[in-house]
């Protein structure tokens, strides 16, 4: 399908499966607990804590060592896509521990930036990620 091989298609299928839906099993859990408590959760009120911050660096930095010991074939290519991947999981780090220190400080934290803020980075970590996992089987 567009060019792309097979395997990399089913490489990407292995890495959504197992390092991405996985890896948001905490969220859909906490989404549910607060169903089955009756706490009437939001998308905001599940994303407020900046969870998925920390579930964007972490499928971030798996994706990025996929590109370590790899060949020279499309350097410029894994250049982006794992720069991307660093950049998440820099800029996710730092909110996650700007909403955690916010947290124990008692301060106000805007939810509704937190959420926006925090989907924005998982959707280009799922992209830079996904990069990355294509052009390390593209040898």
């Amino acid at each position: 399908m567009w060019g792309i091989p097979q395997r990399v298609w089913d490489r990407l299928l292995k890495w959504a499966i197992f390092g991405v839906l996985i890896a948001l099993a905490p969220l859909v859990f906490n989404y549910v607990g607060a169903l089955i408590l009756e706490f009437d959760p939001t998308f905001v009120s599940v994303l407020a804590n900046g969870e998925l911050f920390l579930v964007s660096a972490g499928i971030s930095a798996a994706s990025i060592g996929e590109l370590f010991g790899g060949g020279e074939a499309r350097k410029g290519y894994k250049y982006v896509a794992g720069g991307g991947s660093v950049v998440v999981v820099l800029f996710a780090s730092l909110f996650f521990a700007l909403v955690s220190v916010a947290h124990r400080a008692n301060m106000d934290v805007g939810e509704g930036i937190i959420a926006v803020v925090s989907v924005i980075l998982f959707v280009c970590g799922i992209a830079a990620s996904g990069g990355c996992v294509a052009l390390a089987e593209d040898e």
